[in-house]
């Protein structure tokens, strides 16, 4: 395993450094589509912003749950090569 182990260590660095960028992404999208949307509550005025920001995190949330199938498949043939 120790000469797989640079690969194992290269794919979780980039497992997470994709994972920080979606998450921004998903900030930054929460504040151009709802205007009163606070990133440190991570919440929005009631009515029709809390309404947007409801649909909006749902829809984040399923593509948060594909990236991470997509990395779950792609770590385990990482990890399972390692342990070859």
């Amino acid at each position: 395993m120790s000469n797989q182990a640079p690969a194992v260590t290269d794919a979780v660095r980039k497992f997470i450094e994709e994972f920080k960028w979606l998450q921004g992404a998903h900030v930054e999208e929460r504040k151009a589509e709802v205007p009163s949307y606070d990133p440190e509550c991570n919440n929005a005025d009631d009515g029709s912003d809390t309404d947007d920001l409801d649909f909006l995190e749902n829809e984040q949330a399923w593509e948060d749950k594909y990236f991470l199938a997509k990395w779950a498949k792609e770590l385990e043939a990482v990890v399972s090569g390692a342990s070859a």
